[in-house]
């Protein structure tokens, strides 16, 4: 596969832009060229895990100042920012039931923050960045790829 388009959704999304970066900033052309992305979509992805994080804490806070039960917490804070449907599909619950375990949650990436690539970069692929309406990866956590980071 030598031509392709790629998409990265969350924390997937960071790992798409940071490989792209890095090619981007390979010396060597060619090698650069050898395998071509020609876009990239990145969906609901934070350009700083600490700017989501408080953010998330935030929109937890104020679900627990609308009902404080503990119990149901998490799956309302599913229902109102990441899947607003009554039941989470059978792929997504599939994906989320079946997700690994060493690289779960953020404290390996908590001081993650996306750099623009070096002046003397290649040109990186066009990106189409994308959120949920009520997502937690909210304008603020995903206005940077547009504003910065893409040349």
């Amino acid at each position: 596969l030598r031509r392709f388009h790629l998409y990265g959704q969350s924390f997937g999304g960071i790992l798409a832009y940071e490989y792209l970066k890095r090619v981007a900033e390979r010396a060597d052309t060619n090698e650069a060229y050898a395998h071509e992305c020609l876009s990239v979509v990145l969906s609901s992805t934070p350009t700083s895990v600490a700017l989501v994080e408080t953010e998330a804490n935030r929109l937890v806070a104020l679900l627990k100042d609308e009902d404080n039960d503990e119990s149901t917490l998490l799956e309302r804070f599913r229902r109102r920012h990441q899947c607003q449907t009554d039941e989470m599909p059978k792929p997504l619950s599939d994906a989320y039931a079946h997700a690994g375990t060493v690289f779960r949650g953020t404290a390996a990436i908590s001081d993650y923050v996306a750099t623009p690539p070096s002046t003397d970069a290649l040109r990186m692929p066009s990106a189409m960045i994308m959120r949920g309406e009520a997502d937690f990866v909210n304008e603020e956590c995903a206005s940077g790829w547009k504003k910065e980071l893409f040349n």
